[in-house]
C-alpha cells in the first residue's frame, strides 16, 4: 500500500492527476498520455514495425506455454545475436503474410546481455537443459552435430553424471504443439 500512495502523491504533486475531471486516481495515472515502451522496436534495428507479432517471454513463461495444450511460434534469439537482429523484420513480414498473430520470443541470455543459461559454465545451466530435455524432445534429431550445454549431477545411486542437451543457435525459430495425440483422419 505504501508505495501506491506515494505514488499517487507524487503523480499529484507534479501534476499528473487533474483535479477537474473526474477520474479516479487509477485512471488518471494510467491515461497520463504516457505511450507504452515497445522494448523490441527499441533494440531490433531491423523491426520496423510498430505493430509487430513479437511477445517476448521470461524463463517461467515459456515453461508455462510449453506446458499449455496448443500450436505456438517460438523464437529463441536476442538482440546481441547478428543473425537475429537480420532476420526479426522478414520474420515478421513472413508471419504477418501467413496469419500468424503471435511468435513467443524466448533470450536464453536472460538480462539480453551476458547472462546466458545455454552455457556450461553458468551456474544456471540447468534451466536450459531441463527446459529442452523434457519439452524439446526432438532437438537431438534436428540439430544432430550441434555443441551441446551441460551440467553435473547425480544419478539416483549418488554417482556423478552429465546432464546434457543440445546448443540451440539463434535464431531458432519453431511451431511447437502440445495437442493430445489424435489419429488423423
Amino acid at each position: 500500500m505504501m508505495p501506491f500512495f506515494l505514488s499517487m502523491n507524487l503523480a499529484i504533486n507534479r501534476g499528473i492527476l487533474n483535479s477537474d475531471k473526474n477520474d479516479s486516481p487509477a485512471d488518471a495515472l494510467v491515461n497520463s498520455g504516457t505511450e507504452p515502451f515497445d522494448y523490441l522496436n527499441k533494440v531490433y534495428e531491423h523491426l520496423n514495425n510498430e505493430n509487430h507479432v513479437f511477445q517476448t517471454l521470461n524463463y517461467e513463461e515459456l515453461v508455462n506455454l510449453f506446458e499449455s495444450k496448443g500450436n505456438y511460434v517460438v523464437l529463441f534469439g536476442g538482440a546481441w545475436s547478428e543473425s537475429t537482429q537480420a532476420n526479426i523484420g522478414f520474420i515478421n513480414q513472413v508471419a504477418k503474410e501467413y496469419g500468424v498473430d503471435t511468435i513467443y520470443k524466448f533470450d536464453t541470455k536472460l538480462d539480453g546481455n551476458q547472462f546466458e543459461i545455454a552455457d556450461s559454465s553458468n551456474p544456471y545451466a540447468y534451466k536450459y537443459v531441463d527446459v529442452i530435455n523434457k519439452y524439446l524432445t526432438n532437438l537431438n534429431e534436428l540439430l544432430p552435430g550441434s555443441e551441446s550445454v551441460s551440467y553435473p549431477a547425480k544419478d539416483s545411486d549418488g554417482a556423478d553424471i552429465t546432464i546434457s542437451a543440445k546448443k540451440i543457435e539463434a535464431p531458432f525459430l519453431f511451431v511447437y504443439n502440445l495437442a493430445p495425440k489424435t489419429p488423423l483422419l
